[in-house]
């Protein structure tokens, strides 16, 4: 029996030093929550279960906030901070990862509330 074909994947990665740190993927119309103590121990795992509008509505979404033009990074020199990740690929059209430290786009914290949306997740 052949495996059905993956239409996208996702993964944020959000957190730094004596921080909550969060890394939200996909597995299928599924996302895992993963967050820890400063990449360490854990505090909180959980899987939620999303149907295909709420999927549908996030890609509208991501589109509005035009993440596809977004520059690959986002420096600072600080050492200590935030440290971000996003890997967004919708299999077969379009695909972009983009990672910052202490620097963000100008529409990050919509990016953060969409996510947090989906992810059922208040505190990102």
């Amino acid at each position: 029996m052949n495996k059905p074909k993956k239409n996208f994947e996702i993964y944020f990665e959000i957190g730094g030093y004596m921080a909550e740190c969060y890394k939200i993927f996909n597995i299928d119309n599924k996302l895992i929550v993963d967050k820890t103590f400063s990449y360490g121990r854990l505090i909180e795992f959980r899987i939620e279960e999303c149907d295909n509008k709420q999927w549908n509505d996030f890609w509208i979404k991501i589109d509005e906030l035009n993440v596809w033009k977004w520059e690959k990074e986002y420096w600072d020199e600080v050492m200590d901070g935030t440290q971000w990740e996003l890997m967004i690929d919708k299999i077969g059209r379009k695909r972009r990862r983009i990672h910052g430290s202490n620097k963000f786009p100008k529409n990050f914290e919509a990016l953060t509330k969409l996510i947090g949306k989906i992810s059922n997740t208040k505190d990102l």
